[in-house]
């Protein structure tokens, strides 16, 4: 999937090398997610797929909580 500055998302996500969350929508047709998914769980990547379009429309709550949970897991929180 080619970005608006021309940059490849897929490329993208194999040169991370910090815990990487990846989020896409299975019925988005805007964007060629597949590959991007494809690479990064060949990266090592977390990939969360819902049966959403581009926008996630009806499916941000689950999205959300996916982050959140990432987020949770991934972030060094001082105190915890």
């Amino acid at each position: 999937a080619e970005l608006p500055d021309g940059s490849d998302a897929a490329a993208a996500t194999e040169d991370r090398t910090r815990p990487t969350l990846v989020v896409v929508g299975e019925r988005d047709e805007t964007v060629a997610w597949e590959h991007v998914a494809e690479r990064a769980r060949g990266a090592g990547h977390v990939v969360e797929a819902f049966p959403a379009d581009h926008r996630f429309a009806g499916h941000q709550a689950d999205v959300a909580g996916a982050v959140a949970s990432f987020l949770a897991e991934h972030l060094d929180v001082p105190g915890e």
